[in-house]
């Protein structure tokens, strides 16, 4: 959703349809999503919800989740199969704790790690395609994370580029340190490379992209 946001906004700034109060309802729009600890709090929320439906189970004596099931009744199923049940909660909460040490890092060692532990648990599709492309059919999709994040701190750039060039008779800032504090309140980082966000002049306007995986 933010890529497509970020290519709707790329529009719009082309076409020049956006007046300054505009500019300033995205600026303030965009700002809140620019969110560094989205993953780390997305997996320990998850992390609970299943820690939660586990103890629920178990107190319900139900089959625990990913546990065959056998031609007996749920409750000596339940009994019968506790260490098994122990030993899966075990690994996927070591399998949380990965991720989650993952998701501090900086970028781009963030991106590196997540894409390491994808890639040795086998979570790919598309022939690992889906892996290379920094995507993953795993249960969280973790790391989609990067690109949503790329998008956003573009499309701040843009808008803050924008709203300086209006306050500046039409001139574009020489370099990003220029919206800092004014429009933004630091040169947003590249979590693909981590350097700041690229900014390049170009005949006619400038140019605020990513570098990606390429």
């Amino acid at each position: 959703r933010f890529l497509l946001s970020t290519i709707n906004l790329s529009l719009m700034l082309n076409s020049d349809v956006l007046s300054v109060g505009d500019l300033e309802t995205l600026a303030d729009a965009f700002a809140p999503v620019d969110d560094d600890t989205e993953l780390w709090r997305s997996l320990d929320a998850q992390r609970a919800s299943y820690i939660s439906s586990f103890l629920r189970n178990a107190a319900y004596t139900r089959v625990p989740y990913g546990v065959p099931k056998l031609v007996i009744g749920f409750a000596e199923a339940s009994v019968a199969l506790r260490p098994l049940s122990a030993h899966r909660l075990r690994q996927r909460l070591d399998v949380y704790e990965e991720l989650m040490d993952a998701s501090r890092l900086p970028w781009p060692e963030r991106l590196d790690r997540l894409r390491a532990i994808a890639i040795r648990r086998n979570w790919r599709g598309d022939d690992g395609l889906l892996v290379t492309r920094g995507w993953s059919n795993d249960p969280w999709g973790f790391i989609a994370q990067p690109l949503d994040l790329a998008s956003v701190r573009i499309a701040r750039t843009a808008i803050a580029i924008e709203r300086y060039r209006r306050a500046n008779h039409d001139e574009p800032p020489a370099t990003l340190d220029a919206l800092v504090p004014t429009y933004l309140p630091s040169v947003p980082i590249d979590p693909y490379s981590g350097q700041p966000i690229h900014y390049a002049h170009l005949t006619d306007g400038y140019q605020v992209y990513s570098v990606s995986f390429d």
